[in-house]
């Protein structure tokens, strides 16, 4: 089967029983989707090796505090 062909047949495809008596075309082709700049923040949180893990883990917990205001923030609507 050449390209033309197939086209052809691709082109003359309908998709029946979704509009009633009328048909539609068949959709066959694809969608391509770009995306945008996240909102989410970055994470640079690197634990200290000097630190303890408990200095560490109270650090991360403090990060993350900080990260999630500037999230809410940023979706605060008030």
């Amino acid at each position: 089967m050449n390209e033309n062909t197939l086209q052809s047949k691709m082109s003359n495809t309908t998709l029946k029983g979704t509009s009633g008596d009328n048909p539609q075309a068949l959709d066959a082709g694809f969608r391509v989707y770009q995306l945008t700049k996240s909102h989410f923040p970055r994470v640079d949180f690197k634990p200290d090796p000097e630190a303890s893990e408990t200095e560490n883990l109270q650090r991360l917990e403090a990060y993350i505090t900080e990260k999630e205001a500037q999230l809410i923030g940023l979706f605060d609507l008030h």
